[in-house]
């Protein structure tokens, strides 16, 4: 078994799989002996990256040697705003009965189901007016993504931001290419809607995917 097919979780038909969804979306397929295999996407200016990496440091919660699938996309902002946004668990709400401050997007089926985060309510509210991202998201039975600065080592420069989604690497979401073609469509759609409210500029980051 190569490298390709070793790294994706068991799954001995997942780098044919991802071949097929690089195809679908029209991006490439990039594997090295030195890195894990990635799909990235040119949208516009950015690069949309899918990969996966270990759980050190991840928001997930998981314990163990797991691994986590992640989609990437950086982006260049014209403002302060960093988000988080995930389905409601039981902690979610007890941090609801705790006082934790969360941004209620005037959406009542996607408030009821998920957890907003940020810094910018004015415009966290405006990115969640798009009923295409809201739709998106709702349809994922597990979500986590956020829009944050540089990570550990990641060596971001200060204009730019991350848009993180991430999620356990189990073998229904590796092979799955309608899910994971769904993530780089909701990745489009957040960085246009970041464009269009005035938090990003058109324009790519240059130097972090190329």
């Amino acid at each position: 078994m190569n490298s390709k097919k070793t790294m994706m979780s068991g799954n001995p038909n997942s780098g044919q799989l991802w071949q097929q969804l690089a195809e679908q979306i029209e991006g490439k397929l990039v594997s090295s002996l030195l890195s894990s295999p990635k799909i990235e996407k040119r949208y516009r200016e950015w690069v949309i990256v899918l990969d996966m990496t270990s759980n050190t440091g991840n928001p997930l919660g998981s314990l163990g040697a797991t691994k986590i699938l992640r989609v990437r996309a950086p982006f260049i902002r014209k403002d302060e705003m960093k988000f988080k946004v995930y389905r409601k668990t039981l902690w979610s709400k007890i941090g609801l009965c705790l006082g934790r401050q969360y941004v209620d997007t005037g959406a009542p089926e996607f408030d009821r189901d998920f957890i907003v985060r940020g810094n910018m309510k004015a415009q966290l509210v405006q990115l969640f007016q798009s009923p295409r991202i809201r739709g998106i998201i709702a349809r994922q039975s597990e979500f986590f993504l956020e829009a944050r600065g540089a990570g550990f080592l990641e060596g971001l420069p200060p204009n730019v931001n991350m848009l993180d989604y991430r999620t356990l690497a189990l073998p229904k979401t590796v092979s799955n290419i309608q899910f994971l073609a769904e993530l780089f469509d909701l990745f489009e759609a957040i960085l246009d809607q970041l464009v269009l409210i005035g938090s990003a500029k058109k324009e790519a980051p240059k130097g972090i995917f190329d």
